[in-house]
């Protein structure tokens, strides 16, 4: 008797283990991701559900993470975060949406605890890609996504912002060093360039930010300062949208500011026993 009820409650613990852990499989999550975009108005008939970053999905026991779901009427590809089976998805259809799919992503990247290289690599392809259906939706192709644009002059010279910049802590307590985001100087003359620079304040330590400088105000972003991190990535890919629609400067500036940022690296493991 006792050990017919050892094997019950076995059989049991086994059953609600199983369903504890139960993962989606592939056409689990097929239906769901037809169900998203169904949700979201898009009316598609075919799709396909693919991985970010390997195409191919496994059958069974779906992992978390992002996918894709490329849709073969209109050739258009949307990304989700997939986690505890839910979808959430990374709509970039206008710029209004990809500014708030791109926080969503940032914050489940670094929820998840991802290093540096990951996440710049995460943040590159889905710019990419928002560039790529725009053009697709606009029916334009640009090379490398660039359409040039008017360069524009704001009301600061060089003298003037530093000063307007030292009044506000922590900036009135150290040395401040302004220079293109690129590292070349600036004339002290000359009225800056509407555009996106690198602003140094040297204290015991260098402290490195982004300074985007607008007709006539300017923000600044503190890289060490993880509240300033999804902010700053949103500014800088408005201030392209709005002033340059340049996706692989945009990119280019974004990938230089999040490796000067307090997120670990992935070499941190390898580098720690180097001199």
């Amino acid at each position: 008797m006792k050990n017919l009820l050892l094997l019950a409650l076995v059989f049991i613990t086994t059953i609600l283990t199983c369903v504890a852990q139960s993962t989606s499989d592939i056409n689990s999550l097929r239906k769901k991701a037809y169900q998203l975009i169904q949700d979201q108005g898009y009316l598609e008939k075919g799709i396909e559900v693919f991985g970010f970053h390997h195409k191919q999905i496994p059958e069974n026991n779906i992992k978390d993470g992002i996918y894709g779901i490329y849709t073969k009427s209109s050739g258009i590809v949307n990304y989700f975060i997939y986690e505890n089976e839910e979808l959430v998805l990374l709509d970039s259809q206008t710029f209004d949406k990809f500014i708030t799919s791109t926080k969503q992503l940032i914050t489940y990247l670094l929820n998840k605890g991802y290093c540096q290289e990951i996440i710049i690599d995460y943040l590159k392809r889905f710019t990419r890609h928002y560039y790529r259906n725009k053009d697709i939706l606009n029916q334009k192709q640009f090379i490398n996504c660039v359409e040039t644009k008017e360069i524009e002059k704001s009301i600061f010279t060089l003298d003037h912002l530093t000063s307007e910049i030292k009044k506000k802590s922590p900036y009135n307590s150290g040395y401040i060093i302004i220079n293109h985001i690129n590292g070349y100087c600036i004339e002290k003359e000359d009225f800056l360039n509407v555009g996106i620079y690198r602003l140094e304040l040297l204290n015991k330590d260098i402290y490195p930010n982004i300074l985007i400088v607008y007709n006539n105000t300017y923000n600044i972003y503190q890289l060490r300062n993880e509240e300033d991190l999804i902010p700053m990535i949103q500014d800088v890919l408005n201030f392209n949208d709005k002033k340059l629609n340049h996706c692989e400067l945009a990119i280019s500036i974004l990938n230089n500011a999040l490796e000067e940022t307090n997120i670990k690296t992935c070499f941190e493991e390898y580098t720690k026993e180097l001199p």
